[in-house]
């Protein structure tokens, strides 16, 4: 489950790459819950030239009854006790698709990125807005470029872009989180540059 990308993805692949999870490891569920039953299978199991022959019968037809319960079983049990499981259906549960769908925005993204693991903060600036302008819709994009203001001084603008991210998902943690680092930062409390 760590290795599944979540941020930046539609809602439907998040929830298909959950599923093949579970699904890759639902077989070797059912071996291993045939395997515990050996002592208790040979017990009864048919001797063919002096060797006990057990039988391991399991069914990886998805549609059958066993397999179901497989799955489920694990599905139930990872969803207790894997953190990342969880968070990747909080994100797949967002009623709010943060990504976009226009691919000039996403390329506009994809660069205000780059820049940014560069600390060039003035072009990753100039290319989330040609994001946000292309989508307004994008979140991801209000929210990151809400933190290269933050990283330049910007305080106001930064505050307005997380307040224009609130205005699409009004549950996003990123502009809750940071709105009020901003105004901090404006007051003159903390170095701009400290986070």
């Amino acid at each position: 489950m760590d290795s599944i990308e979540i941020f930046n993805r539609n809602k439907s692949d998040v929830i298909k790459d959950i599923h093949g999870c579970i699904d890759k490891y639902t077989g070797a569920l059912q071996l291993g819950s045939l395997l515990s039953t050996v002592d208790e299978l040979s017990k009864t199991a048919p001797e063919v030239n002096g060797k006990k022959q057990v039988n391991l019968n399991f069914n990886t037809d998805k549609d059958s009854k066993q397999y179901t319960e497989s799955y489920n079983e694990m599905e139930r049990y990872m969803m207790k006790n894997c953190p990342s499981l969880k968070k990747a259906v909080n994100v797949a549960e967002s009623k709010i698709e943060k990504v976009t769908k226009n691919e000039e925005a996403l390329d506009f993204y994809h660069k205000a990125i780059e820049a940014s693991k560069k600390e060039d903060w003035i072009e990753a600036i100039k290319n989330y807005e040609k994001a946000v302008k292309k989508d307004p819709s994008y979140t991801y994009a209000w929210d990151n470029l809400g933190i290269c203001y933050r990283r330049v001084g910007e305080f106001d603008k930064a505050i307005d872009a997380y307040k224009k991210s609130l205005k699409i998902d009004p549950k996003g943690k990123m502009p809750l989180q940071n709105i009020p680092i901003a105004y901090i930062y404006k007051k003159g409390n903390v170095v701009k540059n400290s986070w």
